[in-house]
């Protein structure tokens, strides 16, 4: 990437999926994923998008697919910014 620009990240709560994206020791057992993989991995290199680990407990984009109690509404509401 040019100086500068920072990686788009992505935030997931699969480890295995993260670990298949930057690990292709695991290509033989995963190669009806092979394109998406190549491309996960060609992103990667070039800086131009990073995964990281977020935790089930701590993903604030859950809030727009669940139902939420009140406390963890309020939660999402904080996480997004809106007071």
């Amino acid at each position: 990437m040019s100086q500068g620009k920072t990686a788009t990240i992505i935030c997931g709560d699969n480890q295995g999926a993260i670990a298949l994206s930057s690990n292709p020791q695991y290509h033989s057992r995963t190669k009806h994923m092979e394109i998406q993989r190549k491309w996960q991995g060609e992103v990667q290199d070039t800086g131009t998008v990073e995964l990281q680990y977020v935790p089930t407990t701590e993903q604030i984009a859950d809030g727009f697919t669940k139902p939420l109690a009140r406390q963890r509404f309020e939660w999402f509401r904080r996480g997004l910014g809106i007071e």
